[in-house]
This record gives structure tokens, sequence and C-alpha cells, in this order.
């Protein structure tokens, strides 16, 4: 047990420092936090005006495409209005308004190792619950179960496959896994991307470009890549990408999505809680991908580091990744190890102490109510 399980177990969210501060990690390190996508939409707006953005609240009509370079030359607004420019990122969710409809880029389907393709989403505001500082992923009937934690309200979702179960029997799942659900609704969805997601002059971004089930939550790693390879894109060609940049982008976005797909399916190979027909499906016919040979070497070696040459260079889940879910999983490998008394001792001596710091460590909610004091992360961050 490491130091995140200890805490997750004692529910707590953060270790104590001897001031009684979060004691946080280093800036680049690894950590996550979850907060309500109205209020953070919200925010990146008003950042964004600040800088000299400016915004036109309306919804597009149409768009019309140049008869000799195929690229887009004007958007047609509500208000009835046109708009044109040199370069436009499709951010239209699902719908995919300019790159996969009006460039008519070719769709890559996943449903082949991703056989949800719906979710019954809802949630409940909080009343006396206790904050969880993790998200929890339950097994179901055809498909998983999420929770994701707020300070006000638990949001619960339910991603099954159509085909395996209905509409209404999905909903009757879920209610009975979430008593207090209110009204929940169904999202119909497909999993896959484009296979080029910047064509001509459109870049999609997020949901526009593709979508993956959210059991890893990546969508928002997805839309961070996205924006950091096309913002470092366009700077360093001074603002007029050439073909071989557009090309790499392309390339890198396929590979991410591709990637995502591997990860995600690897999950369902290898769970083995539920004996229903989606989950046999699963166990059986879940291709693999790129990650094929990650697992013949795991089961024939264990896991060793070397294997890290069999995933691509900017993999974004990391062999640590992959293993932790074959591990977790219980996939049997022929290279056990066999623990020596020391290293047993060492290791109980450890889970000791991470769960010593657990138990003084702060909850959710206590970690909270010390970030959003500014002076706080000032001292967490040292500038204090």
């Amino acid at each position: 047990m490491d130091l995140g399980s200890a805490l997750m177990s004692a529910g707590r969210a953060a270790p104590r420092r001897q001031d009684g501060l979060p004691d946080l990690p280093p800036a680049g390190q690894n950590l996550a936090w979850h907060i309500e996508n109205k209020t953070f939409v919200a925010w990146l707006e008003k950042a964004c005006r600040a800088a000299g953005v400016i915004f036109t609240d309306t919804e597009l009509t149409s768009a019309s495409r140049d008869p000799h370079t195929g690229n887009i030359a004007s958007l047609r607004l509500l208000d009835g209005t046109e708009r044109a420019a040199d370069l436009f990122v499709d951010a239209s969710g699902f719908a995919s308004e300019l790159l996969g409809k009006t460039m008519e880029t070719p769709f890559e389907d996943f449903s082949d190792a991703l056989l949800c393709d719906r979710a019954v989403a809802g949630g409940w505001d909080r009343a006396d619950e206790p904050v969880l500082p993790y998200t929890c992923a339950d097994t179901m009937r055809a498909g998983w179960c999420w929770r994701i934690d707020h300070p006000d309200r638990i949001h619960r979702g339910y991603v099954f496959s159509s085909g395996h179960l209905s509409d209404d029997e999905a909903v009757a799942e879920y209610q009975a896994a979430c008593p207090q659900a209110r009204a929940p609704r169904i999202i119909r969805f497909r999993s896959g991307a484009y296979h080029a997601g910047w064509a001509g002059n459109v870049v999609a971004v997020g949901n526009a470009g593709g979508f993956v089930e959210p059991l890893e939550a990546t969508a928002l790693m997805i839309i961070c890549l996205q924006c950091r390879w096309l913002t470092d894109g366009l700077l360093d060609s001074l603002l007029a990408p050439s073909p071989s940049m557009r090309s790499l982008f392309c390339a890198m976005n396929r590979r991410l999505w591709r990637d995502t797909r591997d990860f995600l399916a690897l999950h369902y190979r290898f769970n083995d809680r539920l004996d229903t027909p989606f989950w046999q499906h699963c166990r059986a016919e879940a291709p693999l991908g790129d990650l094929a040979p990650v697992v013949d070497f795991y089961r024939e070696n264990g896991p060793s580091n070397i294997a890290t040459g069999l995933l691509g260079p900017n993999n974004p889940f990391g062999l640590e990744g992959m293993y932790a879910i074959l591990m977790g999983q219980k996939v049997a490998h022929a290279r056990p190890h066999q623990a020596r008394e020391a290293e047993l001792a060492l290791w109980k001596q450890r889970v000791g102490a991470h769960r010593i710091i657990a138990g003084h460590s702060l909850t959710m909610p206590e970690t909270a109510e010390l970030l959003n004091d500014p002076q706080v992360w000032a001292k967490i961050r040292g500038r204090s």
C-alpha cells in the first residue's frame, strides 16, 4: 500500500504538513482535482475576456467551402452575419460541425474494442455523505458505473452497451445502484476518432475530433494535449503551419486516440467480476491493439521495466499504467517474485508508516477550505 492507497482507505485527500496546511506534490507531478464544469467554464470565459478574446454569442447555421482549396471559406451564423478566417478550431462536441460534417473527414470506429455506446447520467445534491477523495468505477451487468464527488453534489452514471441492454433495463439497474438519483437521462455516443484531426484549415479539439467512454477520465487530458500541440505548432511555424506540421499533428492525434482505446480495452479484456454476456464477450473478443505485445511480454516476464520499449514514446499512460491494470486485475505471469523476509518486513514498515500519515491527513472538505485561501496557496508554493 503506497501513500495514495492509504489516503483513499482512510477517506483523506492530502497529507498534513507540520503547519497544518496540505502537503501537495511539487508542480508538475501527478495531482488531479474534480471541479464543476459550469464553474470552470465561467472562469475560463472571464479569463479569456480579460486577455482580449472577443466572444460572439450565437449559433452556427452553415459553413461554406472554397471550391478550389477545399478549405472552409466562411461560417454563416444565426444572427445573419458571416465569419471568415485563416484557421477554424472545431469545438462543437459530438456534432463535429466543421471537421466531420463540412470537411467530411473519415471516422475511425472503435466499437470492436469498446462496446459501450450509451450512458445513464444523474446525481443528487449532497446531504451528509462524506466527500470521497477519489472516483469509483463499479462493474455492472453490461458496463460500469461511475461516482464523482463534488463539494455540493454527487454525480453517478452508468456507461453501458445498447447491444446487451435496453435503455429501460439500464435505467432500472442504475436506479437500483443509485436510488438517490432523480430524473436520470440517457446519453448516446459512439467511440472513435476522426482519422485526421487537422483537415485543411480546420483543427478539432475534444469531442469534435473523437470520443471514448470516460472510464479513465481521459477527455480533459486529450483536450490539453491537443491545445498544447496546436499552440506550439502555430508558434513554431510563425502562424503559417506547413503541411509537415499539420501531418505531424494528425499523426500524434491519431496515436493519442488509439493509445487511449487500447488502454481502455485492457480494462475490459481482463475484468472477471461478472459472467454476463457482455463481459463474456469482452474477455473473449476485446482486441488489445498495440498493447498485445506488452501483454504477451508481461505474461512471460512479469512487470519488467524493460517493456517500456514496447510502448510508443508519447504514450500518455506509461508502462506503470498498463501494469497497474494487469496486476490490479490479477493477470497471471510466469515470473512471480518470491519476497524474502527482509523485503516483507520493509514492506510492512512502509505500509504502517503510510497508514499513520493517512490517519493524520486532511479530509477533502478541509483541504478545499484551505485551498480556497490565496494566502494558503502562496505558503504551499513557497512564495511567502
